[in-house]
């Protein structure tokens, strides 16, 4: 398994095949026979067939995976990913539930989290994305990690034979109606157990408020997580008198770091590496809902 990286936008994740009839990837780059990625070690440039285009190959990170797996439904990314796992406190030994295993990227990042010796034990209420994540799971090597139940957890509950009430550690939510559910967490959540809700909407986070506290949790805290990336380029610093020599702009063709070189050399005196705003950076994806579960009431 490798993460074929062309660009951050654009990323795609291949099984190797040792068949040279069947082992060859196609892109806008050139045909890519796989034999040229095996026994590579990762992070290698790879250049096509006809040495006109290149990409890279990448390990399977779990941030990687995000970045580059089916989407069957919307998914969860790193930013909200990373505070999802610090705040259900997650460590190696855990045992995690997950209700909405969706696309399994978050499932992925939880199940890394707790092991080698903790395990996920993630929810699908609809059939077909069950079997295929549990199919991804086992093309990733975490199927050892990760057992998928197809449950419908809202009217169901997350009890099995697997499971002994009030044994897990942390429980996440990506439901549409979470506040319907949290009589089946009590059962499951250990004492100070942790609990997560992703929701789209402020009215769910708000009825999901009030069923937490009236079940007993405390510390209900809620968060939005917005993240900026920034791009680092050269940029024309214009003079402010017009009779001043204008810089030329670096050629199309010229790479970043000869470009630098000459900016060194003080052939580009007038070019200064500036940050600016990724282009198509991701806004409001939902609200985190966090809160501790103390244990059931003698």
């Amino acid at each position: 398994l490798v993460v074929l990286y062309k660009n951050v936008d654009d990323m795609e994740m291949i099984v190797l095949d040792s068949d040279p009839k069947k082992g060859i990837y196609n892109c806008k780059f050139g045909a890519f026979p796989h034999s040229s990625f095996i026994g590579q070690q990762y992070g290698t440039q790879i250049w096509s067939a006809n040495h006109k285009g290149f990409l890279f190959a990448l390990h399977p990170t779990a941030q990687l995976i995000t970045g580059s797996l089916a989407h069957r439904t919307q998914i969860l990314y790193a930013t909200d990913i990373s505070f999802i796992v610090s705040s259900l406190e997650l460590k190696n030994g855990a045992r995690v539930v997950e209700s909405g295993t969706g696309s399994g990227s978050l499932s992925v990042s939880l199940a890394k989290a707790v092991a080698p010796t903790g395990h996920l034990y993630t929810y699908e209420f609809n059939a077909v994305r069950a079997k295929e994540a549990e199919a991804d799971f086992k093309k990733y090597g975490l199927s050892e990690y990760i057992t998928v139940f197809h449950r419908d957890a809202v009217n169901e509950g997350f009890c099995h034979e697997s499971i002994k009430p009030n044994s897990i550690n942390a429980l996440f939510l990506d439901l549409p109606n979470p506040w319907d559910v949290i009589k089946h967490v009590v059962k499951m959540l250990c004492k100070f157990g942790r609990f997560c809700n992703f929701s789209p909407c402020i009215e769910q986070v708000q009825k999901c408020a009030e069923a937490l506290e009236k079940h007993g949790f405390v510390d209900i805290k809620t968060f939005e997580c917005l993240s900026k990336h920034y791009d680092v380029a050269p940029v024309e610093i214009k003079s402010l008198f017009p009779e001043e020599t204008k810089s030329k702009l670096p050629d199309k063709c010229e790479t970043l770091d000869s470009h630098k070189q000459k900016m060194k050399q003080g052939e580009f005196d007038k070019f200064k590496d500036l940050a600016k705003p990724y282009h198509s950076e991701k806004g409001h994806t939902g609200y985190l809902t966090i809160a501790c579960f103390p244990g059931l009431q003698n």
